[in-house]
């Protein structure tokens, strides 16, 4: 009320729809964060409902009343641009550092503890003699799922959003870069207007490619060949082994852990028999 008039507090602001838009940009443009102008909003809001239903303005002064729930609807102009700004800044939080590779071990160690396994079974699929994917048991290609699954979210600090939604056309869409590929994910159950940028090296990219080629098909298998179509007519990237899209992906990230210990068991077993033989 001090900014609209800053000789008496009174309701005459609604009758400047331009100088409260004034404000708010005002308000925008500085320091503050854009949930804290939004708060600002809100409150300015609470206190329009209360003038219009909880006082006696309306038999007082009914043009001021009038022109007091006229005011609303400009009003809810006005917030929703800063909701567009306050969902863009979270988003920009949650990606910041987005790509970088440098995290807590206990972060890491999942990757770490796996990386010997998967890397066994990557060697299976490429080189002299490389199999197919048909040639690996269910662990093995879940292994390999859930790997890079965690290699999404905890190397490359996105959110599991991405890992759920990336789809078939933007893994073939994705930009090759000098040291490896991008891909875009355009939906991942946050704002829309912002794309995760998924970086790979070329490594990572090359294992993507035999996740894609050879052992995706074969989860494909559980579901009669099809994956659950989205609007675009496109298929998830990442599917179980069911054939089915992944709903909770940080479930799996402890998976490929549990995965290598019943491995190791199984050849512990397997050595034991041979040794008693």
């Amino acid at each position: 009320m001090h900014y609209m008039d800053p000789n008496e507090p009174n309701l005459n602001f609604v009758r400047e729809v331009e100088k409260v838009q004034e404000y708010f940009t005002v308000l925008s443009q500085t320091k503050l964060a854009k949930q804290t102008v939004l708060n600002y909003w809100k409150s300015l809001k609470r206190f329009m409902k209360y003038i219009i239903t909880s006082t006696d303005t309306r038999t007082k002064d009914p043009s001021l009343f009038n022109d007091c729930k006229n005011f609303m609807d400009p009003l809810d102009g006005i917030q929703v641009g800063m909701s567009k700004k306050v969902n863009k800044e979270v988003i920009q939080k949650r990606h910041q550092g987005s790509g970088q590779e440098k995290l807590p071990g206990d972060c890491v160690r999942i990757l770490d503890v796996a990386r010997m396994d998967f890397l066994a079974v990557m060697g299976k699929l490429q080189g002299p003699g490389a199999a197919s994917g048909e040639a690996l048991d269910t662990n093995q290609c879940l292994l390999v799922l859930y790997y890079l699954e965690a290699i999404v979210i905890l190397k490359l600090l996105q959110l599991p959003g991405v890992v759920t939604n990336m789809t078939v056309e933007e893994w073939e869409s994705r930009t090759h870069l000098p040291d490896g590929a991008s891909v875009a994910v355009k939906e991942h159950k946050t704002a829309a207007s912002q794309v995760a940028q998924v970086p790979l090296s070329d490594e990572q990219e090359r294992w993507f490619g035999l996740y894609f080629n050879e052992i995706r098909p074969v989860m494909l298998q559980g579901n009669g060949g099809k994956v659950r179509e989205r609007c675009d007519g496109r298929g998830q990237f990442f599917v179980s082994s069911s054939g089915r899209p992944i709903h909770n992906p940080c479930n799996d990230l402890k998976t490929p852990c549990q995965i290598q210990h019943s491995q190791c068991d199984q050849q512990r077993r397997s050595d034991s028999l041979q040794g008693g033989s």
